[in-house]
């Protein structure tokens, strides 16, 4: 339980309607162009993420789908192209499928895609938003998005990010994002796009005290904040306070560096607690959908007490889900070796071992270059296996061959390059 009198926010720092506000001036920019190039014909806009949260800072991506039966790719390219010639602060983040098919396919088999494709938000044209509704009510693979995004909060993220990472940090924007899959898994068939939203379901339906709803949503508030000022002293997206943007950050918010740092500290101590609050509604959920020995296992993994219990070989006998949080809490490579081998098309098992520092670097190898098997061969070159190559990449594990291999590797992005040449300084 979440203790009432834990946590004081600063109401000096507040983020929501400024994101709120930058949002929708860049979608009157987007919508605009879209109509210019689009209007009267088989085209519609939607956007995902932050854009459809309408909770983007001054320099976060701007996540957009466009969906067409017979998609002009010039079109888009101009469409592209002066998107961000007008908005040079926004990194334009579009999906590059563009039939129903196709995202229908990325669903199935990436969770990344999945998750965009979940909350889709209609912004203009003539699609309507039923293959969203139909991947919203597909309570099995949503429950498994759940546990996916648990692992990655409770194991990988804490290895990967120290506090003063806004966005990713323990306690930090992805704690609270957690609560807009929870809500949206409960609720399949109404649209909640935003984290506010989402805590105010769970509130009105007493998933959550209504006290500790406020507190949250007052936390919220302070880290988007944080992030906008991070941001606007950077001129650039970036969620890391390091040192010499830290004097800027407290000079944009008006408050002392011990002010902001005692705030993080309450936030971090704060959002810890509401997680376990939402994990025990998680593991609540698993009850009604999977078998018992399933529920058990994922007791036990998320549990304090017993968390080292229960990520044996036999997991591998397990459903899907166990098998995906084993990938992330296993600290034994051998077993991660053998999830790999005995997963070779599963993204979310592999998306978990490449996240996972307990790794060896030959079970890294098998994750990017299958050369034994044509299904895996098809995948594993496809557009929907890019974050995997993002995360081997950013793995600490990772060997100098793997890190040249991405470099060279042609479908890579320049945030893959980006991490793969890091590695290697």
């Amino acid at each position: 339980m979440v203790d009432n009198q834990l946590y004081k926010t600063d109401s000096r720092i507040s983020g929501i309607q400024e994101s709120k506000n930058i949002t929708e001036h860049v979608l009157s920019v987007c919508l605009n162009i879209f109509k210019k190039y689009f209007e009267g014909k088989d085209y519609s806009l939607f956007s995902w993420g932050g854009v459809a949260r309408r909770e983007m800072g001054p320099f976060s991506d701007l996540d957009l789908i466009i969906l067409s039966k017979r998609p002009s790719k010039r079109k888009i390219e101009l469409f592209k192209k002066e998107v961000q010639y007008l908005l040079p602060s926004h990194r334009l983040d579009i999906l590059e499928v563009y039939t129903i098919r196709e995202l229908q396919r990325l669903a199935q088999i990436d969770g990344t895609d999945r998750q965009a494709l979940l909350f889709l938000r209609k912004e203009y044209g003539y699609h309507n938003t039923k293959m969203a509704e139909k991947i919203r009510k597909d309570s099995r693979n949503n429950l498994r998005e759940i546990f996916h995004i648990c692992a990655n909060l409770e194991f990988a993220y804490p290895n990967m990010f120290n506090d003063r990472n806004i966005k990713f940090g323990e306690g930090r924007i992805k704690y609270y994002g957690f609560v807009h899959l929870l809500a949206n898994y409960i609720k399949s068939d109404f649209d909640i796009y935003s984290t506010v939203d989402a805590f105010e379901y769970l509130s009105v339906n007493r998933f959550l005290d209504e006290k500790i709803v406020k507190k949250a949503i007052e936390s919220f508030d302070v880290l988007l904040g944080i992030r906008n000022s991070l941001q606007r002293v950077a001129k650039k997206e970036v969620y890391v306070l390091e040192e010499e943007l830290i004097g800027g950050v407290v000079k944009d918010l008006m408050i002392t560096k011990e002010e902001l740092f005692l705030s993080l500290r309450d936030n971090k101590k704060f959002a810890l607690l509401l997680y376990d609050s939402l994990k025990k509604i998680a593991l609540d959920m698993a009850c009604e959908e999977l078998d018992p020995q399933d529920v058990n296992y994922l007791y036990d993994v998320f549990l304090e007490s017993s968390k080292k219990v229960c990520l044996k070989d036999s997991v591998l006998n397990r459903g899907e889900i166990c098998r995906v949080v084993a990938a992330y809490a296993t600290n034994d490579s051998k077993l991660l070796d053998s999830l790999a081998l005995h997963n070779p098309y599963d993204w979310y098992v592999l998306y978990g071992i490449a996240n996972n520092t307990s790794v060896k670097a030959k079970t890294l190898w098998r994750l990017i270059c299958y050369s034994d098997d044509s299904k895996a061969q098809e995948l594993y070159t496809d557009f929907a296996w890019r974050n995997i190559y993002l995360y081997i990449a950013k793995n600490p594990v990772a060997s100098r061959d793997i890190r040249k291999y991405i470099c060279n590797y042609p479908k890579a992005r320049p945030m893959d390059v980006e991490a793969a040449l890091k590695g290697l300084k």
